[in-house]
């Protein structure tokens, strides 16, 4: 998505590019920064940027997410493993029991140390509960880490095109600029001839 305005700017015809759950603040902010560290001089700069802006955010957001699915199986994990170490007269008794004791696990030492001993209980370690959250999410961890190295070859592309715009219009500035330069000097030197005499 290319920006060609600010966000919320009067005549922007590209909506924010956000989810529900993420700021429009923060996006509005990130992208003021982008705009101030590289300085478009033109809509074709300006587009390039925003597209690096684009990228970038959504890098940001593949990123939380695997992060969220992974800290998710964490704790969906545990409980299935604590469940078989409570004792409790129902199954929603020992299921609400497993979620608190692994809401415990990350808020206390004493929470932590006694999920420790009831995953030592079954021959487990906190390593094993690592292994199995990431079997779980393996296939959607690995079509995300495909769409981020391809959002990230992406957005290495637009900075290069974005350089490589801007190195051409230096160059081609710098051409123009010597074309006016030598087509001006003959005529200046032919200007003071002709007055002196």
């Amino acid at each position: 998505m290319v920006l060609l305005s600010k966000p919320g700017e009067s005549g922007s015809s590209t909506p924010r590019a956000i989810l529900l759950t993420e700021s429009a603040g923060e996006y509005d902010e990130i992208f003021a920064a982008f705009m101030k560290d590289m300085k478009p001089g033109n809509i074709v700069e300006r587009a390039y940027v925003g597209d690096v802006f684009e990228l970038t955010w959504e890098i940001q957001r593949y990123r939380r997410i695997k992060t969220t699915l992974l800290n998710d199986s964490f704790r969906a994990t545990y409980a299935e493993i604590l469940e078989a170490q409570i004792d409790a007269e129902t199954m929603t008794e020992r299921s609400e029991a497993a979620k608190a004791a692994v809401r415990r696990r990350f808020e206390t030492e004493e929470g932590r140390t006694e999920v420790f001993d009831m995953l030592a209980k079954c021959g487990l370690s906190e390593s094993s509960v690592e292994v199995s959250a990431i079997e779980a999410t393996a296939e959607v961890i690995g079509a995300i880490d495909r769409t981020l190295a391809a959002l990230e070859l992406r957005r290495i592309n637009a900075v290069r095109f974005l350089a490589e715009y801007r190195d051409g219009l230096a160059s081609r500035a710098e051409q123009v600029l010597s074309q006016i330069i030598e087509n001006a000097l003959p005529k200046q030197g032919v200007e003071r001839l002709t007055k002196q005499d």
